[in-house]
C-alpha cells in the first residue's frame, strides 16, 4: 500500500498508542520474519487507549524541544502524520525545510 519494501526498514517509531500508528506491527513481523530493528516507542504510548487528538495547546510546549531533537539527530526526511497538529507542522516545515515532506493521500517518500 505504501510502496515501501519492508526489507529496507532501518527502524520503527511508535509515536503514541493509537492503533493506526502501531496496529500493523504484528502483521509486518509475520510477513517479514523476525528482524533486529530498533523500535522506538514514546514513553507514554501505552497510556493512550482511547481516541485523542494531540493537537491542542497542551502539546505546544513540546514543539520546540522536538524540533531541536530532530535537528540534533540530523533527520533527512520528516513526514508529519495526521496527529502532528497545525502549529507543529508549520513550525517543522519552517525549521527543517529540506527534510520536510507534506503528506497527502497517495504521497510516496523514497529514501
Amino acid at each position: 500500500m505504501l510502496q515501501v519494501d519492508p526489507a529496507g526498514l532501518r527502524a520503527i517509531v511508535v509515536s503514541h498508542g493509537h492503533v493506526d500508528h502501531h496496529g500493523g506491527l504484528e502483521g509486518l513481523a509475520a510477513r517479514t520474519g523476525r528482524r533486529r530493528l530498533p523500535l522506538l516507542i514514546h514513553p507514554e504510548a501505552r497510556r493512550e487507549h482511547k481516541v485523542t487528538f494531540p493537537t491542542g495547546a497542551g502539546f505546544e510546549p513540546i514543539i520546540e524541544p522536538t524540533i531541536a531533537a530532530l535537528t540534533d539527530l540530523g533527520v533527512e526526511r520528516f513526514v508529519p502524520g495526521h496527529c502532528t497538529g497545525w502549529k507543529a507542522t508549520h513550525r517543522l516545515a519552517a525549521a527543517l525545510p529540506e527534510a520536510f515532506v507534506q503528506p497527502s493521500v497517495g504521497t510516496v517518500v523514497r529514501f
